[in-house]
C-alpha cells in the first residue's frame, strides 16, 4: 500500500466519522430540546459511532503506525497517546450510552462534548501527524496491511 494511499485512507475515514458526528450533534441538540422521540435513535448512533471510531483506530495501528514507525518515531508517539486516550474515552463513554439508568440528557451532553474533542482529535492528527511535507510524504511505495 503506498504512503498516500494510507493518507487518503485516513482522511475518507476522519470524513466519514465527520458526518457521523454532525447526525450524532442535530440528534443531541433534539434530545437537549425535550424530544424524546430522539433518544433511541441518538443511543443508536452513539454506538454506531463508537464502533467506527474503534475500526478506524485500528486500522490506523496496522497500517498508519507502520509507516510513521519506519519514518516518524514522534508522530508514531504523538499517534500512540491519541488513540491510549480515545480508547480510555470510549470506555467510558460506552458505559454512559449502555447504562440503561442513565438519563438521556446526560449521554447527549457527554456526546457533545466527546463529538467537541474528537473533532479536535482529528484536526490535530491531520495537521500534525499527516502533513504533507512529512518526512514519509516522499515515499511511494511501503509495506503495510492492506485490510
Amino acid at each position: 500500500m503506498r504512503v498516500n494511499e494510507v493518507r487518503d485512507r485516513v482522511v475518507d475515514d476522519h470524513i466519514r466519522l465527520g458526518g457521523r458526528l454532525g447526525v450524532i450533534e442535530r440528534l443531541t441538540a433534539r434530545v437537549l430540546a425535550g424530544d424524546a422521540e430522539c433518544v433511541d435513535a441518538l443511543g443508536f448512533e452513539c454506538e454506531m459511532m463508537l464502533a467506527d471510531l474503534a475500526q478506524h483506530m485500528s486500522w490506523e495501528d496496522r497500517n498508519l503506525a507502520p509507516v510513521l514507525y519506519e519514518r516518524d518515531a514522534q508522530r508514531l508517539k504523538r499517534l500512540e497517546e491519541d488513540h491510549r486516550e480515545q480508547r480510555e474515552l470510549l470506555r467510558y463513554i460506552l458505559g454512559r450510552v449502555r447504562e440503561p439508568t442513565c438519563p438521556a440528557v446526560l449521554v447527549a451532553r457527554t456526546m457533545l462534548d466527546f463529538a467537541s474533542l474528537l473533532r479536535e482529535d482529528i484536526r490535530r492528527e491531520e495537521a500534525e501527524i499527516l502533513l504533507p511535507s512529512a518526512p514519509y510524504a516522499g515515499f511511494t511505495s511501503i509495506g503495510v496491511a492492506t485490510h
